[in-house]
């Protein structure tokens, strides 16, 4: 299974345990293929901390699917 699937899947099933800030910003990231600048211009926020939320998110869905 290629990343982005599997990156969807797992928003689709854990999505309801983030945030809807980490969920809002991982989808534009992973499944609207936005870059950093574009999602920090939209949420009005800088380009590290879109990097950090996608980051922790991404640690936060592994964590759930290896529970």
């Amino acid at each position: 299974m290629n990343d982005i699937t599997r990156r969807s899947l797992l928003l689709d099933y854990y999505g309801g345990f983030l945030t809807e800030k980490q969920r809002e910003i991982y989808d534009l990231y992973y499944q609207q293929d936005l870059s950093l600048g574009e999602i920090a211009d939209l949420q009005k926020v800088s380009r590290n901390a879109v990097y950090d939320i996608l980051s922790r998110t991404s640690e936060k869905l592994e964590h759930y699917e290896s529970i």
